[in-house]
């Protein structure tokens, strides 16, 4: 018996190493192929600037309304919440899923961040990096306790989006701000710690 090809061979060589090629003998097939790696993600500060926190917050919105869930996660979150949200979900591409699994959900937060580009009340605040401080800005909404929170990555800015947590599921979001809230004295900053 001659192996006409490389696969074949490969099933005849196995069969042998598994019992001969006697009565009892089964062909096992050769090994699937390795699953490709994950596709490559690059940078793209031109359509995606990060270069102040305001053009980083239309960054997360143009990525969000793209469906670019991908480019979200990889480079405009800070590595902190991207490394939580890949913990959380399991993996990368569950994380991706995640976010696009619930598209009336993503169209509320994307309808939320572009409230807070356009309120544009922008707090630098100090906050601790590590064992270092440094600066970070803050987007709110007036009446609001939530906030959007954009820390330095390097020379770029990214979203924290483990503090402020601001939920557009919350009846304070889903309805239209005609009024303002009364405020009852200082707002408080939401910071869940996580």
């Amino acid at each position: 018996m001659r192996a006409t090809n490389g696969a074949t061979w490969a099933m005849l060589a196995g069969a042998v190493l598994l019992g001969g090629c006697g009565s009892n003998a089964k062909l096992v097939p050769a090994p699937a192929a390795p699953p490709a790696p994950p596709q490559v993600i690059n940078r793209d500060l031109e359509t995606y600037p990060q270069d102040a926190p305001k053009a980083a917050l239309g960054s997360v919105i143009k990525a969000l309304e793209a469906g670019r869930a991908d480019y979200f996660l990889a480079f405009l979150l800070t590595p902190a919440s991207r490394d939580q949200n890949i913990v959380k979900n399991g993996s990368p591409e569950a994380a991706v899923a995640k976010i696009l699994e619930d598209p009336e959900r993503l169209r509320r937060q994307v309808a939320l961040f572009k409230k807070f580009l356009e309120a544009d009340d922008v707090q630098e605040v100090e906050i601790e990096q590590g064992e270092k401080q440094a600066k970070a800005c803050r987007f709110r909404l007036e009446g609001q306790s939530a906030f959007l929170q954009f820390e330095p990555d390097q020379d770029l800015w990214a979203l924290n989006a483990h503090v402020g947590k601001p939920d557009p599921s919350a009846p304070a979001y889903l309805k239209e701000q005609t009024e303002p809230e009364a405020k009852t004295g200082e707002q408080k900053e939401v910071n869940s710690g996580q």
